[in-house]
């Protein structure tokens, strides 16, 4: 579980960043899980383009988070940003 200041640090590090992931309507697809998987490896921090409106977004992003084993930065429109950390992390969060 993230702390309100290392959230607030990773969505000022995601700030620059360009969706990697974009969801269609068919929404979380086994491809695109591996995708976002394969992603979070690489990056640890990304951006996740939706498709779905209104409650099915939190729905999507739920079964992202649950499924990524991940942690929820922010969502911003259409926008999700998650975080998982590597192994050796790339990025260095501040403890408190």
């Amino acid at each position: 579980m993230l702390t309100n200041k290392q959230i607030k640090f990773l969505r000022a590090k995601a700030h620059h960043l360009t969706p990697i992931v974009w969801l269609g309507e068919k929404g979380l697809s086994q491809s695109a899980l591996s995708e976002i998987l394969n992603q979070l490896s690489t990056h640890e921090l990304i951006k996740i383009r939706l498709n779905p409106s209104g409650n099915e977004k939190k729905i999507v992003v739920k079964e992202i988070v649950n499924k990524t084993n991940s942690n929820y930065v922010n969502l911003i429109g259409k926008t999700v940003i998650i975080y998982k950390a590597a192994e050796e992390p790339k990025i260095l969060i501040p403890q408190n």
